[in-house]
């Protein structure tokens, strides 16, 4: 997940929906989601986030195949 590049829509896609998100723990994961597209690096966004870089890499499974914010709610 660390080379996680996001074209420019997708980013302005992730960015719109967190203002929309209605739970922190789908907030979070955008979030971490959005962090890591930026180039921060995991073990720092795992760290403010306060999970495990575990966490993000599953995250990232999970968004990534269709660059999908709603991937990341809960199923």
């Amino acid at each position: 997940m660390s080379d996680l590049h996001l074209k420019a829509r997708q980013r302005h896609h992730l960015r719109r929906h967190l203002h929309r998100l209605p739970e922190a723990r789908v907030y979070r994961r955008v979030l971490a989601i959005w962090e890591v597209a930026q180039g921060r690096p995991l073990a720092q966004v795992a760290k403010s986030l306060d999970v495990s870089r575990q966490s993000l890499y599953h995250w990232g499974a999970r968004y990534q195949p269709r660059y999908d914010p709603a991937a990341l709610y809960d199923q």
